[in-house]
Formats: C-alpha cells, sequence, structure tokens
C-alpha cells in the first residue's frame, strides 16, 4: 500500500504522528477489553489489530477497498474483520457494537452531523464512543494546511456536536513533545511544569495551554465513563524503528546513486579485464 500522507502506515517511516496515534489506541483499549468494537476509518489496520488483543470481537470499516484489502492480508486474527464501508453507512447492524473507536476522522468529512448520527445506530445503548479530531484554533498555529481535512473544527464546535448525541462525555487533551518526564514519589500529580529552551536560556511554560487533539469519551450513561488518568506513551522505540527506516533508506539511495554513477561504469569496466587476477590470488 503506498504512503499518500492520508492514512498512518506502519511500514513507512514513522515521526511523531505514529507515537500521537499508538498512545490513543493504547487508551482506547482499556476501554475495549471483552467488547464488540468498531474501528472507523480503520485505514492501514494496525489500530484494529491491536485492539483485537484485547476486544472480543473487532471491525474495522474504511472506505477505500485498498486499505481494505491491505488489511485482510497483513493483519490476521480470529476475532478480526475488516470491511469496506461508509461512516456515514456503516455495514454492520442496529445496537451491535459495544465500543466505536474514531481517530482523525471527523474533520476528513462535511457531513459530521450524519457520521454521530450513524454511530448512534450501530451503537448499543449503553456504548462508549472514543472520537479524536485536531483541536482547530490550536492546530492552525502549526500553519500546516493539511490537503486531506475537508471540515476542521474548534473544540467549542466539538463539543457542542458530541453533546447533541451523547448526555455524558470527558475529555482528554493531547499534544507531542520531546521531553525528559519528572515525577513525584508517592504523590498524586495536580499540575506539570514545563520547561523549554536551549543551552544558551531555558523558560516556564504552561503546559496545559499547548494541546493540539481532543480525544473525547462519550456516552448515554454516566457509569461508562471511568475516571480518566493522565498518560504518555514512551517513544524511544519508535523513534529507533524510524531512525533505522531513514539511515536505510539513506544508505540504499547512496548506493543506487552510486552503482548509476558515470564514474562507477567506468571504472567497472576499466578492472573487469582483470578479474581473473581475482580468482588466481585466492588459490
Amino acid at each position: 500500500m503506498e504512503w499518500t500522507g492520508e492514512r498512518m502506515l506502519a511500514d513507512e517511516i514513522m515521526g511523531l504522528g505514529a507515537t500521537e496515534h499508538l498512545h490513543r489506541y493504547a487508551v482506547a483499549a482499556t476501554f475495549a477489553k471483552e467488547k464488540v468494537v468498531l474501528d472507523i476509518a480503520s485505514g492501514e489496520g494496525y489500530g484494529t489489530s491491536l485492539l483485537s488483543f484485547y476486544a472480543t470481537k473487532v471491525y474495522g470499516v474504511d472506505i477505500s477497498s485498498e486499505a481494505i484489502a491491505h488489511a485482510k492480508k497483513k493483519y490476521k486474527n480470529n476475532n478480526l474483520e475488516f470491511l469496506a464501508g461508509n461512516v456515514t453507512a456503516i455495514p454492520l447492524a442496529d445496537n451491535s457494537i459495544d465500543c466505536i473507536v474514531s481517530f482523525e476522522t471527523i474533520e476528513h468529512i462535511d457531513r459530521q452531523n450524519e457520521m454521530m448520527a450513524e454511530f448512534k445506530r450501530v451503537l448499543k445503548d449503553d456504548g462508549i464512543v472514543i472520537i479524536s479530531t485536531p483541536a482547530k484554533e490550536m492546530y492552525e498555529q502549526l500553519h500546516y494546511d493539511n490537503p486531506f481535512h475537508v471540515k476542521e473544527i474548534t473544540s467549542e464546535e466539538f463539543f457542542r456536536l458530541i453533546s447533541s448525541y451523547f448526555s455524558y462525555y470527558k475529555v482528554l487533551r493531547q499534544r507531542y513533545v520531546e521531553a525528559s518526564f519528572m515525577y513525584p514519589l508517592n504523590s498524586v500529580i495536580e499540575t506539570v511544569d514545563e520547561f523549554k529552551g536551549d543551552f544558551n536560556a531555558i523558560e516556564k511554560k504552561d503546559f496545559f495551554n499547548h494541546y493540539y487533539y481532543n480525544i473525547a469519551i462519550c456516552s448515554s450513561y454516566p457509569t461508562q465513563l471511568p475516571a480518566l488518568a493522565a498518560s504518555f506513551f514512551d517513544g524511544i522505540q519508535i523513534n529507533a524503528i524510524r531512525n533505522k527506516k531513514t539511515m536505510e533508506r539513506a544508505t540504499e539511495k547512496i548506493q543506487n546513486t552510486y552503482l548509476k554513477s558515470r564514474s562507477y561504469k567506468i571504472g567497472s569496466k576499466i578492472v573487469k579485464p582483470f578479474a581473473f587476477l581475482r580468482q588466481f590470488f585466492r588459490k
């Protein structure tokens, strides 16, 4: 499956986006235990596969037939099923899902109310929805125009939308940091200080005013929403894989460039007549 920038691919060079996505699925997995789960807009399928290790049954649904064919071939588990479908026409029965996971989906469509209504249709009465989207008011400060985003929404618009369909919801805010983490021993963490700088100067900032994503856990029943904990995803392993892949691709590019170079071709022609000498000296 070719990387276009629209979907995260587990086999591609991974950056901060991979850590962000894996963190979301790590949190979702705690809600997926022994449940029937729908991962909507499942893309390449890595997240659906991860959820299948916790859930009773997981459906991965995506509009791309290419993505579904790729996922079926790559990820296999007895409780895992991939289906082609639209977020506004999910190919599942009414009241059949315990938990819906929808990460970075809603900003890719303009029929957002229809999407939420379809979630309500397939969701059991006591089910939960875990949904994330960029916070437009903060995301646009990055000056990054994502060509695949159709309708980004602010935090206020996001909360208004989900509250129209669910009576109760709790929100986690997410941002990526490359950081050293300190925490007090045997104490409840009530505040987080952020320091930023280099060898010339260091400044203290307000950590909580620099979020980029909202992740909402929604339900029609308050008992389905337990207390949420602050968490972080250790990106060392992901970064090591990324660095290794970057090095391998750089080496491959250099080798290919050299092998195609004029000097290499000339040198090969010059050396070729003397190749027999190598065999002679080996004897």
